[in-house]
Order: structure tokens, then C-alpha cells, then sequence
């Protein structure tokens, strides 16, 4: 749903928020897990292309990356607001949906977001091989808080063990152990107990569009499915599961 709004066509880096989208932990000094969104928000303010506006900055594959750079070149430095949410593992365990599907959400109602600072690009890398290829912002890297900028390491090796040097794990970083509710390994079918795939984008579509956001996600989606060709062209339109999130939505899919 995102993706075909105006949301999905973001006017350049700087207007943007970024997600982690994946389900992430944080683990306090008592060896204590909670669960963890990330959430950065554009401190510029989000601006948005249409459809044809996008379409028509296909000749300029450049746009968005020329107009970062030459922003942090007059010293008009973009930033973002970090917030997190938080789950207690007992939390994720009763919540709604599977808090670990990257397709699904956390309510800001039950799960605020909670400042934590603020990101900001004042510096184009000047190699970007080593500064950005080689970030290396793993979950497995980062110690100490969020995150460890003190220059990756250099050329030392980054992994244990190596014959290099003494080199070692800080065993004072482990992980706690995850506790089993059962002792039986399945696969498992992530629709079986969770088949909800409609409500959130639903609410998205209804209660948080503006009236001339979601005709523009109609647009979009129209758009997009006009090259479907063939006899079951109409099948394919009427199974569209975008249809069953809205009926005036559905009306005009379908037609």
C-alpha cells in the first residue's frame, strides 16, 4: 500500500523517513531483551512526488543523490529525529500480530515512540568504499549503544579468532538465551494463526490518507495493473488483494 502511494515516490533523501522495518533487540546491563522498532524522521519535512512527476524524473536518475550532496555542500545539513519503540518480550508474546513480520506495524497508541537522538549528514564520504561499503552497521558490531564510529576498525581484522593478533570477543557481550515454549522444531507457516494481511493497510487507506493521497494510491495501482493483458485479466483484478480493504477502492479497481 505504501509503496503505490505517495509515500513510495519520496522527493528526493531528505524528505524521507527511514525504518528499520525489521524487529531488533537491546539488551540492558541485567542481560535483560526487549524488542526494538527503528523509526527516522525527516526533520525537513516530508515531500512527496505524484506518479507523473516520478515518471517524468526517470530522465534524471540523479535527482535525489545530486540534491543530498549539494545540500550538505551549502552547509544545509539534513537530519533526522531517531525514535525507537519497545516490546517486552512477554508483550510480544500476546501481541496481535507476529511482532517479527516486517509487513506488519506496532500502534503508536500501545507502543510509543520514544526519542533517542538525532541523525545528522554533515560530511559526503570521501571514500565511499571504506566509509560507507564497509559501515559494517551490523547487529554483531555495535556495542556500547547504537552505534561504534571509531573508524570500523581500520585494516585489523574484525573477526575471532585470527592469527593476526589478540583479538578477542568480549564475552561480557553475549546475548542472553532465548527460552523455548516447546522442545518441537517445524516449519512454520507464518499464515496459519496470523492471516490478518488486510486491516492495517485498510486503517492506513481510510484513517490516515488525505482524501487526494488515497486517489492517488488509486491512480498508482490503476496505473500499475494496466499492463495486465489476457483472458483472466478481470480474475486477476477481482483477486487483487487490495480490493477487500475498501469497497469504493474495490469499485474502481475493478472497473
Amino acid at each position: 500500500m505504501i509503496l503505490f502511494s505517495d509515500r513510495g515516490t519520496p522527493d528526493g533523501c531528505r524528505f524521507m523517513n527511514g525504518y528499520g522495518s525489521h524487529t531488533f533487540s537491546m539488551i540492558n546491563s541485567k542481560n535483560e531483551r526487549v524488542w526494538v522498532k527503528f523509526h527516522f524522521k525527516t526533520m525537513q519535512g516530508n515531500e512527496t512526488l505524484t506518479g507523473a512527476q516520478a515518471d517524468e524524473l526517470k530522465k534524471d536518475p540523479d535527482y535525489a543523490q545530486r540534491d543530498i550532496v549539494e545540500a550538505i555542500g551549502k552547509g544545509e545539513f539534513p537530519k533526522w529525529a531517531l525514535k525507537i519503540q519497545v516490546m517486552t518480550e512477554t508483550q510480544a508474546k500476546n501481541f496481535k500480530w507476529d511482532p517479527f513480520d516486517v509487513t506488519k506495524v506496532w500502534s503508536h497508541k500501545e507502543y510509543p515512540l520514544i526519542d533517542v537522538g538525532i541523525m545528522e549528514l554533515n560530511e559526503i564520504p570521501a571514500n565511499y568504499h571504506t566509509d560507507v561499503e564497509q559501515a559494517a552497521f551490523a547487529p554483531t558490531h555495535v556495542v556500547d549503544g547504537m552505534m561504534n564510529i571509531k573508524g570500523n576498525g581500520g585494516e585489523n581484522p574484525n573477526y575471532f579468532p585470527n592469527s593476526f593478533d589478540n583479538f578477542e570477543a568480549d564475552k561480557n557481550y553475549k546475548e542472553p538465551a532465548f527460552k523455548l515454549d516447546s522442545d518441537i522444531a517445524n516449519t512454520y507457516d507464518r499464515n496459519e494463526n496470523d492471516d490478518d494481511h488486510f486491516t492495517q493497510p485498510g486503517n492506513l487507506f481510510r484513517k490516515v490518507m488525505t482524501e487526494e493521497q488515497r486517489k492517488n494510491t488509486i491512480t498508482n495501482l490503476v496505473g500499475a495493473m494496466n499492463g495486465v493483458t489476457g483472458k483472466k485479466r478481470d480474475e486477476i483484478a477481482s483477486k487483487t488483494k487490495f480490493c477487500i480493504l475498501d469497497e469504493p477502492f474495490s469499485q474502481v479497481m475493478l472497473n
